[in-house]
């Protein structure tokens, strides 16, 4: 009976061990009590462009949030950290932040919200990047592969280019004129009834680097002549 007995204290003694043992890793989170969190941001988008991005930051959940923190890091990992105080409006919001003057090459952007009390967000977090110099001196012009006049009515055969936006053809008319022209990528014959046969013409090839890009890029100009 008494093993009984010492054995049914031991079997207690280390459940009530084991429990308080279990409290102690849980008791840090325990101390700190209720963690209020804000409603974070629902998608994240951006936009490049010419050394400069627009970051799109859209929100459903919450009605607290006073302040936008996003936090910009480049691909050399320096930081800067944006504040933009903010008004909820309505349940579904979009907030846009145009950042200017940023060198070429990737970044992430890390977007938290807080309210009055200094509660925050979960983290949500985008990739973008900025375009510029180098990209710009990485696109093809687009080339022909045969000019002819005829009558004195130009014609020039153009061989196939891939992801260009238009070409644009600037001359000068038989009346002395610039003029310039827009030649769609599909466009294979260009044909120009004006042009003042024996003169220079300059053309170049431009770009969006993603499809909704907020500016454009244009490979280098390239110069011809005109037949007589």
């Amino acid at each position: 009976m008494k093993s009984l007995y010492y054995i049914i204290m031991i079997t207690l003694t280390a459940m009530f061990v084991s429990c308080d043992d279990m409290l102690d890793n849980i008791r840090p989170y325990l101390d700190k009590g209720e963690t209020i969190y804000v409603g974070k941001a629902d998608s994240l988008s951006v936009v490049a462009g010419r050394n400069r991005m627009k970051l799109e930051v859209f929100l459903k959940s919450g009605f607290s949030q006073s302040l936008c923190e996003v936090t910009m890091t480049d691909a050399d990992g320096i930081t800067v950290v944006d504040e933009n105080p903010m008004v909820r409006t309505s349940g579904l919001q979009k907030l846009e932040y145009e950042y200017n003057d940023m060198k070429e090459g990737e970044y992430e952007f890390k977007v938290i919200f807080k309210d009055d009390a200094g509660n925050t967000s979960l983290a949500e977090v985008v990739n973008g990047h900025s375009y510029g110099d180098f990209y710009e001196s990485t696109l093809a012009n687009r080339r022909f592969s045969r000019i002819s006049v005829k009558n004195g009515i130009v014609t020039i055969n153009w061989k196939s280019i891939e992801n260009a936006l238009f070409t644009l053809l600037t001359y000068t008319t038989s009346e002395g004129i610039s003029n310039s022209i827009e030649i769609d990528p599909l466009e294979s014959t260009t044909v120009i009834e004006d042009a003042a046969l024996g003169t220079e013409f300059t053309w170049c090839t431009y770009y969006r680097p993603t499809e909704n890009a907020l500016d454009l890029f244009k490979s280098s100009d390239t110069s011809d002549t005109f037949p007589l």
